[in-house]
């Protein structure tokens, strides 16, 4: 399976241009063409304040208390929550959930 991960490319840098060097070489149609499949996973915009804070995207999305005690922003719940939506719904629709941790 491959995750085309916006948050790996330059932030403003169009995917579908960033990806299409990879999408439409020989090896990877070939690939694709036995049995592989391929995800998008959007850019989270917050992902490096996550990281800092040692946070997890499913505490945040219930804004579960932290460490400290404190509820994470409503905004990176609604955040966290949208990008999760859209991760999960690409992961089901190329039915790779049994790959994916």
């Amino acid at each position: 399976m491959f995750a085309l991960n916006e948050g790996a490319i330059r932030q403003g840098q169009n995917p579908v241009g960033a990806f299409e060097p990879v999408t439409t070489s020989a090896d990877f149609m070939a690939i694709m063409a036995d049995s592989a499949s391929a995800i998008y996973v959007p850019r989270l915009s917050i992902l490096e304040e996550l990281r800092k804070s040692r946070l997890d995207f499913y505490s945040v999305a219930a804004r579960e208390p932290m460490a400290d005690g404190s509820r994470p922003r409503a905004t990176w719940a609604h955040m966290v929550n949208k990008w999760l939506g859209d991760v999960e719904g690409h992961i089901a629709t190329a039915a790779v959930g049994s790959r994916v941790p």
